[in-house]
């Protein structure tokens, strides 16, 4: 496809995104959906959190507000300019940590899908282009790390044959031989903006469809566990910390609405607690990660375009606090990794005036 015609579709875009937005405000009663809710009583329970599992996605679409538990501020977090990345600019890509380095790559600028991959240096503040991924383009893909390898797969995209669709397909990343290996493919659907924990060497995955699944790598096999309690979804934020997983936020496809709601899975015991909703603007597309002992949210698609807020979950109090702002005017569909005590925040959809465009832009952030 010529430049000239990619424009005009971008300009398209836009031009449906206002037309949406003007149909959700004149409905926009019908799709409040969040209540509420009371404190939980076992948030008080755990113990000091620490980062385990390097999981993170991404997030899309909505409207209305979040529900209580916190909204307070932390004055501690600070965000810093780091090298662009050198590829194609895009949204809903994917990412991870490991051995040292972050790995961004995927994504789509529609309608376009990318399957290149680049690998970022904290030390030199350089990246590094490494082996494309070797399947279709595609956005919204899973990503986690186990010991010394990457998983990188699911998503939607090109599939073998032609056409686009959810895919199931997973690939093993090893950065020492800089090669990815195909390894058991998602043995279910819904396979978009999935949420992913890591405890234990093992992947815990929550789809689109309320399922649970674990990976174990070591025998390349999946097993279906119990179901989620809550609203289906896709594009919300999820991370673990001391042994248990986090989700929150994302997009209801059968309410069409975005959500506020908050969640907890004891991995140990396959069991889900509801927790206080997210008191910010309900979104999806958000960037989330943990990062010294707390969760991380940043920006996301809410009601009228996308965000640049910070928030930091606290997991012994039940507690989100606002942070110092992203430095750009909003990102939906970014990615971020984390290495040591910094994450790292970049590309994405990035709101301008009227139009807006998707972002090579990358920053590094510190909370303590």
């Amino acid at each position: 496809m010529n430049k000239v015609n990619t424009f005009q579709l971008k300009i398209i875009r836009n031009i449906l995104f206002f037309s949406t937005l003007l149909f959700s405000l004149l409905s926009f009663n019908a799709c409040q959906k969040e209540e509420k809710l009371e404190p939980n009583e076992d948030a008080g329970l755990l113990q000091t959190p620490n980062f385990d599992g390097s999981g993170l996605t991404g997030g899309r679409n909505g409207s209305g507000n979040g529900g209580s538990g916190g909204g307070g501020s932390i004055g501690n977090a600070a965000w810093t300019s780091i090298a662009d990345f050198p590829g194609m600019a895009r949204s809903a890509g994917s990412s991870f940590a490991l051995n040292g380095k972050g790995y961004v790559g995927l994504g789509e600028d529609y309608p376009d899908f990318y399957k290149d991959f680049y690998a970022y240096d904290p030390i030199s503040n350089a990246w590094a282009q490494i082996a494309d991924f070797p399947a279709g383009g595609r956005r919204d893909a899973l990503s986690f790390v186990i010991e010394d390898y990457a998983y990188v797969g699911l998503g939607y995209g090109e599939e073998n044959g032609g056409g686009f669709d959810e895919l199931s397909d997973l690939w093993k990343y090893s950065d020492s031989t800089n090669t990815w290996t195909q390894v058991a493919s998602f043995p279910s659907y819904y396979t978009e903006g999935v949420s992913v924990f890591v405890h234990n060497k093992k992947a815990y995955i929550l789809t689109g469809s309320d399922k649970v699944f674990e990976y174990n790598p070591t025998s390349d096999t999946w097993t279906e566990l119990g179901l989620f309690p809550g609203e289906t979804r896709s594009d919300g934020i999820s991370f673990t910390l001391n042994g248990i997983g986090y989700t929150a936020t994302g997009y209801d496809d059968g309410d069409l609405a975005r959500l506020g709601d908050c969640w907890k899975y004891n991995i140990s015991s396959d069991s889900w607690t509801k927790l206080d909703s997210f008191p910010g603007e309900v979104r999806n597309n958000a960037v989330g990660f943990a990062l010294d002992g707390m969760g991380v949210m940043v920006g996301g698609d809410g009601f009228v375009t996308s965000k640049n807020d910070t928030w930091v979950y606290n997991p012994q109090s039940d507690e989100w606090s606002q942070a110092t702002s992203y430095p750009e005017k909003g990102i939906g569909g970014g990615v971020g990794f984390v290495i040591g005590n910094t994450a790292y925040v970049g590309t994405g959809y990035v709101p301008d005036n009227f139009l807006g465009d998707v972002s090579k832009k990358f920053y590094s952030l510190s909370i303590n």
